[in-house]
């Protein structure tokens, strides 16, 4: 859905992508992490792996989740730096149960979120 609604359709070299690859299911680990990148192949995208759930467990606090952050994707204005605790996004989409309805991913409306930031 980040291929087709949002790189497929915002031409602009300034959105920049992180893709961070964390050990959620069973069988997740580097190997199947860089298999997965090809579905996100635009050169805009960056990919990570983190072999633990540390990543996570900071996004989980940072934005008071009731649970680890996985599955989920920031829109954040450029310029933003971490220092500390991570940032709190401009907006969040999510693909996990209860967590709020308002902010599931909807591949559109992330797109929207992206070019609105974009655009500033």
């Amino acid at each position: 859905m980040v291929q087709s609604s949002v790189l497929e359709t915002i031409d602009d070299p300034d959105l920049a992508v992180l893709c961070v690859w964390v050990p959620m299911l069973g069988g997740d680990d580097e190997p199947s992490s860089r298999k997965a990148t090809r579905l996100l192949p635009d050169p805009r995208v960056r990919h990570f792996w983190t072999r633990d759930l540390e990543l996570g467990k900071a996004f989980q606090e940072a934005l008071d989740l009731p649970r680890v952050a996985w599955d989920i994707y920031f829109v954040y204005p450029a310029g933003v730096r971490w220092e500390g605790d991570p940032p709190v996004p401009a907006s969040f989409m999510h693909q996990l149960l209860g967590l709020p309805e308002e902010t599931l991913l909807d591949g559109d409306r992330l797109a929207d979120a992206v070019r609105v930031l974009l655009d500033e």
